[in-house]
């Protein structure tokens, strides 16, 4: 149908403002009013391109990216307000000085000094510094205002605060075929933490490491366990019982396993079109259960990283995860090594936000 959008979809300059009632697009929950298309079938909308103008009469089968919209507000993640797409650059916080520097998603650089809006420039005269703006002739002595954002997450909380208890043995999927590793995400049963749902396979072996007190050990995450001791804690998490006695290696190691084993990865493949979005509005992409794990991942990340003694900094969390989080099925081992870099930075982004 035209008039929707091929979708069951009204949409306005690529901002969906109506789902007709009965639509695969409403019943497939996955798309609210307010969401913003990026990119339909791996094309990335340009400016002024329509996605009406991708979509051909007949077809009722779209892969849509969407930037979410005011109706993810209050689930703990991030919305649509995080990320206009006014400013590449992103305020973070240096973890090891406090200072705040600034990290451009898309080239990946960084500076200390606040970037200008896009199309302005500084320009010494005769009478001092002033301001143009390349693009509209104009001009200003005070410096414009807008060349950063941030991204916001919620405050952190503290590691026994929203804990909740599990009997045992726990259950670990939506039927008893379902195993702990190598099984889809739709599949595995969850419980919330920090109000992210994740799944109960997650959960538990960090449960284990708030309990024993251990995100201070040295090199979490990054040291590797006895190998009898975690094929013993790898039973017990299949089993749906994973005891208390075990190293903190041991249920670091299984959260990154659960990570590696699920089927195509967390994030997928991490092409092109993905890099082209940035960060950020890669990350507003995702679906919710994805996003939803991806915002506890941080958490975690930042948890770890708070705690002295450790020796690991958001950044080094960010290169341990990174590897077990996406599909590296690829031929071309420099696309690998690209994506390797854009989730690492991805992740850094999300958990240095708002840390200062």
């Amino acid at each position: 149908d035209p008039t929707h959008g091929y979708l069951g979809l009204d949409i306005t300059d690529n901002a969906i403002t109506g789902i007709v009632a009965g639509s695969p697009a409403q019943l497939s929950g996955e798309l609210c009013v307010g969401d913003v298309i990026l990119a339909c079938d791996g094309v990335v909308l340009q400016p002024g391109q329509q996605v009406n103008m991708i979509m051909a009469p007949g077809k009722n089968k779209y892969r849509l990216r969407v930037r979410r919209g005011p109706s993810e507000q209050g689930t703990g993640l991030p919305n649509s307000s995080e990320f206009t797409p006014q400013s590449e650059w992103i305020a973070t916080c240096d973890p090891a000085s406090g200072d705040t520097y600034y990290f451009n998603e898309r080239t990946g650089k960084s500076t200390w000094s606040e970037p200008l809006p896009a199309g302005w420039q500084a320009v010494t005269g005769p009478d001092g510094v002033y301001y143009f703006n390349s693009a509209t002739n104009e001009s200003c002595w005070d410096r414009p205002a807008g060349g950063w954002r941030t991204a916001a997450l919620p405050s952190l909380a503290p590691p026994t605060h929203g804990l909740p208890q599990l009997s045992v043995p726990f259950q670990i999927g939506v039927c008893a075929r379902v195993g702990a590793f190598g099984s889809p995400l739709a599949d595995l049963r969850t419980v919330e933490c920090y109000g992210c749902a994740i799944p109960i396979v997650l959960y538990m072996p960090w449960m284990r490491l708030v309990q024993r007190q251990a995100l201070a050990s040295e090199g979490l995450f990054r040291v590797q366990p006895d190998p009898d001791e975690f094929a013993e804690a790898e039973r017990e998490l299949r089993n749906g019982c994973l005891e208390q006695h075990h190293s903190p290696e041991c249920y670091a190691k299984l959260i990154k396993t659960v990570f590696r084993r699920l089927p195509g990865g967390l994030l997928g493949r991490i092409g092109p079109e993905a890099r082209e979005l940035g960060f950020l509005d890669y990350f507003a992409t995702l679906p919710k259960a994805e996003r939803s794990v991806v915002a506890w991942l941080v958490q975690l990340m930042r948890h770890v990283a708070s705690c002295e003694g450790n020796r690991m900094s958001l950044r080094a969390l960010a290169v341990v995860f990174a590897p077990n989080l996406y599909d590296q099925a690829s031929a071309n081992k420099l696309d690998d090594l690209v994506a390797l870099e854009f989730v690492a930075n991805m992740l850094s982004t999300l958990a240095s936000a708002n840390t200062n």
